[in-house]
């Protein structure tokens, strides 16, 4: 038995299925499967259970299914980083709007010039 054979017997796996899993954790094992080939990123969105509630783990596969988001390492990671993280550890947002115009002076070499004169360098 070759790997693309054995790759859907992890959605029948026992206790996959007994788990009864929701919706999007189908969708997300369908589509995973269908763009990289194989199931890797279902066992890796699985053995996100090992640190997060099932509750959350289905928030941040919904979030990810919603909007395509097929990597569980990444995408699914970082929504539940999003969901579990206390704000005052979050990333403030970067504004990018300027009120003012940044004017940057142009950077002068003469000191480096001077350093590499003949005979000022130094082993």
């Amino acid at each position: 038995m070759n790997w693309r054979e054995n790759q859907s017997t992890i959605q029948h796996a026992r206790p996959v299925r007994r788990a009864n899993l929701p919706p999007s954790y189908q969708e997300f094992y369908k589509r995973s499967l269908s763009k990289y080939g194989h199931g890797k990123e279902f066992i890796k969105l699985l053995k996100l259970h090992r640190e997060f509630t099932m509750e959350t783990v289905e928030r941040a596969v919904a979030s990810c299914v919603k909007r395509a988001l097929y990597t569980a390492a990444d995408s699914v990671r970082h929504y539940l980083y999003l969901m579990t993280q206390p704000e005052a550890t979050k990333p403030a947002p970067i504004k990018y709007e300027m009120e003012q115009s940044v004017t940057v002076k142009a950077p002068t070499f003469s000191p480096y010039d001077q350093l590499l004169q003949k005979g000022r360098y130094i082993h």
